[in-house]
C-alpha cells in the first residue's frame, strides 16, 4: 500500500547517471528510479521494483520511469536517454501503442532515446515480446542488453536478436586493477562487440 500510495503521491523519482566516452566525454545517461519512503528512508530498487512487479504495480512502475525519462530528455538535446523496460512491459499487447503516446506526447524523438532490457528477455522467445522489440527498432529506439556476462547471455544472442549495445555487468568492471584477468575479459568482451559492430558501455 506505501509502494502504491508513493505513486499515486509523485514518492518516486527518477535520477540520472551520466555516461562518458573514453575521452570522458558525455554521451548520455541513465534514468535510475529512486523511492525515500517517509517510514523506511531510501528503498533501494533492488527491493521495491521485485516488490512492485508482485504487487501487479510493475506496469504503472514501468510507466512511471518511461513517461520520467521521456519528458526528463528534453532537457539535454543531443544527450541520448537510456532507460530499463521491464519483461512485464513487453509482455503486454498494447505496450507499443503506449510509447507511441509518450513520444507524441512529450514531443521527442525514438532516436533520442535507448531502451535497456535484460537477457531473460531472450530466454523466453515469447513472440509478444519478439514482436514488441520489432516494433520498437522500427520506431527507431536503440536498444541495450543490460547486465551482460551476469547470468546466461552470450554472444550468441548478438547474431540472432537485434541489439545496439551491450552493459558489461559491474561484476566485471568492479576487479579492474585489482585482479590479473580482469582486465583481459573486459578488452575480449569489448573486441568482440566491435567485430559485430556492436557499442559496448562498462557499467560503473
Amino acid at each position: 500500500d506505501e509502494l502504491r500510495d508513493a505513486l499515486k503521491r509523485g514518492g518516486l523519482k527518477m535520477v540520472y547517471q551520466p555516461q562518458v566516452d573514453q575521452h570522458g566525454t558525455l554521451v548520455g545517461v541513465e534514468a535510475l528510479m529512486r523511492w525515500h519512503s517517509a517510514e523506511r528512508g531510501a528503498v533501494p530498487p533492488t527491493v521495491f521494483v521485485p516488490l512492485a512487479e508482485a504487487c501487479g504495480l510493475g506496469a504503472q512502475i514501468g510507466r512511471f520511469a518511461l513517461d520520467q525519462a521521456f519528458a526528463d530528455s528534453r532537457r539535454w538535446p543531443g544527450v541520448q536517454v537510456a532507460v530499463n523496460v521491464s519483461p512485464v512491459q513487453l509482455q503486454d499487447l498494447d505496450f507499443l501503442a503506449e510509447v507511441e503516446t509518450l513520444l507524441d506526447t512529450h514531443g521527442v524523438s525514438a532516436a533520442d532515446l535507448e531502451l535497456e532490457i535484460t537477457e531473460g528477455v531472450f530466454l523466453e522467445n515469447n513472440p509478444v515480446v519478439q514482436a514488441n522489440l520489432r516494433g520498437l527498432r522500427k520506431l527507431g529506439f536503440q536498444l541495450a542488453l543490460d547486465d551482460f556476462g551476469a547470468g546466461h547471455a552470450g554472444f550468441g544472442y548478438l547474431t540472432h536478436f537485434q541489439v545496439d549495445k551491450i552493459k558489461i555487468d559491474r561484476s566485471f568492471v568492479t576487479p579492474l586493477g585489482l585482479r590479473a584477468d580482469a582486465a583481459p575479459i573486459i578488452r575480449a568482451i569489448a573486441d568482440l562487440s566491435d567485430a559485430l559492430g556492436v557499442k559496448v558501455l562498462a557499467e560503473g
